[in-house]
């Protein structure tokens, strides 16, 4: 029965021992073990020696005090992320502990947080960092499900006009990865459904390594939103934090995806993409602005919400805009180019049974704002030849934008002249029209203004005169 302070951390231990002399002559005997540092617990039992330190038998420990754990050992305890361990670490199995300083789990069940994990380890301690390698497997494993409530507390991005909670940007609630450079692994992951802040993929296969706090996930296999992601991904913890990826998806439902992803409710469809991209900072705000890379995609089979482009064309009026209107497209394709937060864009197609569409322009990410110009066509040939074309200006947030038909570019398109020369032309049939106007008005009141006088002038000016002569007749005058 032993209790002792270390550190200030009070450590306790109450066990048997089969025979203390074989113990004591560097024999494994076997052993029963039950203790704590501070609030967590451990026990054994099996067969365990001191010299050389060595133990195989079955273990089961709660590590919640990691604060205790670290004060024990000299060092700090971790900042380990939410589905990390942040509050509650558990691991039960058989273990065999080796001289060299190798620990062995097997039948090995793990609990960080809500996620719960089985599969068989090995942790090797003797290098600078300890090193973990084998096979996990998950049902379920749920991450920064903090920053997922959060999204979901903002009203996701239905982008209505009906005093509903909007989104207010990325988070600027800091990310501390710290607890990336506690050991490097190299362990293989199967997880039925995993969780994202949010963003809900699987099944899942793929390898985690992870050396000196860089993490790269490298998808064998991911089912998400109804298609399939492969690729890779990486969180590197170094020296701040970076994130980084090259993925190729397929076969994606695009609305719950970006729903999920980035509170955008507009596109419907089956997509195709690949993007490569690199952020940094320590805030999913910081990331986003910072964002560079590049990519492709193709939507089929789709509509975009809250945009009737045939209607508008039909009859240039924007109330073909909002809720309740929709363009039905066959395909969308695109590439684009990510630099500090902001993608661009200049080869859109989007084709569809009543119209299609060429786009190019800007969506800053990190700011969530469109500044895009889309050229619809409706009513075109067999041949995609003739039909009418007005361009559109797409600007503003990207969960509420504001649409413009932008007609100075077209009448400078179709008539040659640019914006100033069409506002001169419009003034100058404005006074064509007032001009007209008045001439009609002076005919109708048979008035003839004199050289100076305006129509209302001459208006009363006959009126007065036509009031004098009645005077005159009434009272027998000329």
């Amino acid at each position: 029965d032993l209790a002792a302070t270390v550190n200030g951390v009070r450590i306790t231990a109450v066990g048997t021992v089969a025979s203390l002399t074989a113990l004591l002559d560097g024999g494994a005997v076997p052993i029963k073990l039950q203790g704590g540092v501070g609030r967590s617990t451990f026990e054994f039992a099996g067969d365990a020696g001191i010299i050389p330190p060595v133990a195989d038998g079955h273990l089961g420990a709660d590590l919640s005090d990691m604060a205790a754990i670290a004060t024990l050992a000299g060092t700090s305890a971790p900042e380990l992320p939410q589905g990390f361990g942040r509050s509650n670490i558990s691991v039960e199995g058989d273990v065999n502990w080796t001289e060299d300083r190798r620990l062995r789990l097997t039948s090995a069940a793990l609990v960080l947080d809500d996620n719960r994990l089985t599969g068989d380890l090995l942790l090797t301690t003797a290098g600078e960092r300890p090193n973990l390698t084998g096979t996990i497997r998950a049902d379920q494993l749920v991450f920064f499900a903090d920053e997922g409530a959060k999204k979901a507390a903002q009203g996701g991005g239905s982008g209505k006009k009906d005093g509903a909670a909007k989104p207010q940007g990325w988070s600027k609630e800091s990310i501390d990865v710290s607890g990336l450079g506690a050991m490097d692994a190299a362990v293989r992951l199967n997880v039925g459904l995993l969780d994202l802040a949010g963003a809900r993929v699987g099944p899942v296969e793929m390898t985690l390594s992870n050396d000196r706090a860089r993490s790269v996930f490298d998808i064998a296999n991911m089912a998400a939103y109804g298609g399939v992601v492969t690729g890779q991904f990486v969180v590197n913890g170094r020296s701040g934090l970076s994130i980084g990826g090259d993925l190729s998806a397929s076969g994606l439902a695009m609305q719950p995806l970006l729903k999920d992803v980035a509170e955008y409710e507009r596109l419907i469809g089956t997509g195709a993409l690949s993007l490569r991209f690199l952020g940094a900072g320590n805030t999913m705000d910081a990331i986003m602005s910072g964002l560079s890379g590049d990519g492709s995609f193709a939507f089929t089979d789709g509509a975009l919400i809250g945009l009737d482009l045939a209607g508008m064309l039909r009859s240039l009026d924007l109330n073909y805009v909002g809720e309740g209107q929709k363009t039905i497209f066959d395909r969308i394709t695109a590439s684009y180019t990510i630099e500090k937060g902001v993608l661009a864009n200049d080869d859109l197609k989007l084709s569809g049974p009543l119209v299609s569409a060429a786009g190019a322009g800007k969506v800053a990410i990190g700011k969530r704002q469109l500044d895009y110009r889309v050229v619809p066509t409706a009513l075109a040939k067999a041949d995609g030849s003739g039909g009418v074309s007005v361009p559109l200006l797409i600007t503003g947030p990207w969960h509420d934008p504001d649409f413009k038909l932008d007609l100075a570019a077209l009448a400078k398109e179709k008539l040659g002249v640019d914006e100033e020369a069409l506002k001169a032309e419009l003034e100058k049939q404005k006074k064509k029209a007032e001009k007209r106007a008045k001439k009609k008005a002076a005919k109708e009141l048979g008035v003839d203004p004199a050289s100076g006088e305006n129509l209302e002038d001459a208006a009363k000016r006959k009126l007065q005169d036509e009031a004098l002569k009645g005077l005159g007749k009434l009272f027998g005058g000329d």
